[in-house]
């Protein structure tokens, strides 16, 4: 089974144990575009540079640098997981486990065993756990007559986020930073005929977070305790071949 994206289709929001907080300004206030580096490299410092400082009670209690950390952290998360260019063209039946280590990295324990548990009916071609993780993460994307994805390392183009909205969230009994950020990217695409089109997609992201306190935390100041994904897909455009 693989994901056939329709145009205009927008999707609901698949969340696991979101706890409630209440959202800070700017989540909408738009960056540049992120680069135009291959879309198998992260997202570089210098898409970060001339962003307003983080403020509130989040930096209170986390700390500015903290909290730049974990956004430039789910920033690149977002990107590397919900468009990750070699899981775009794997479909469903040749899905494991290890293709998932790099979203398992930055899980805390108990959200990596809610995330299995998703993928594992995933496996078994549930359609309600397929379409809950593709909210988060494409793979298998076809289109029609024929449509994949094209070959090579821009296979992700126009990679864009937004500034952060941030709230501190007490609900599970300590402190986690809640952080919603707004992502989009394109999917190249390549029917039986030759001709391309770029596929968008937008994702909001909430990210419940709490601090790394494990070997990892130098490369994972913290780590996605749980989120909440809405994904609209937007309409397809013609693009020229190389």
């Amino acid at each position: 089974m693989a994901l056939l994206i329709a145009s205009g289709l927008a999707l609901g929001v698949a969340a696991c144990h979101a706890g409630t907080t209440h959202r800070a300004a700017g989540a909408n206030a738009s960056a540049p575009p992120a680069s135009h580096a291959p879309s198998n490299q992260g997202i570089p410092k210098s898409a970060f540079t001339g962003l307003e400082s983080f403020t509130g009670p989040a930096v209170v209690t986390f700390g500015r640098a903290a909290v730049q950390a974990a956004y430039e952290e789910m920033v690149n998360f977002v990107f590397a997981t919900g468009w990750n260019p070699s899981l775009v063209r794997k479909n469903l039946d040749m899905l494991s486990r290890a293709d998932f280590a790099t979203a398992h990295s930055y899980m805390t324990a108990s959200f990596t065993t809610a995330f299995d548990a998703t993928l594992a009916k995933v496996m078994r071609a549930d359609k309600v756990a397929t379409q809950k993780l593709q909210h988060a993460m494409f793979f298998g994307v076809t289109g029609p007559n024929g449509a994949a994805p094209v070959a090579g390392t821009h296979v992700v183009t126009d990679r864009r986020f937004s500034t952060a909205s941030l709230a501190v969230d007490k609900t599970q009994g300590h402190d986690r930073l809640s952080m919603t950020i707004q992502a989009r990217a394109s999917i190249q695409m390549i029917d039986a005929s030759g001709q391309r089109y770029a596929l968008p997609a937008d994702r909001t992201v909430r990210y419940w977070l709490v601090r790394n306190s494990g070997l990892s935390a130098a490369a994972r100041p913290f780590l996605i305790d749980s989120w909440a994904v809405r994904l609209k897909l937007g309409s397809r455009s013609s693009v020229k071949g190389p």
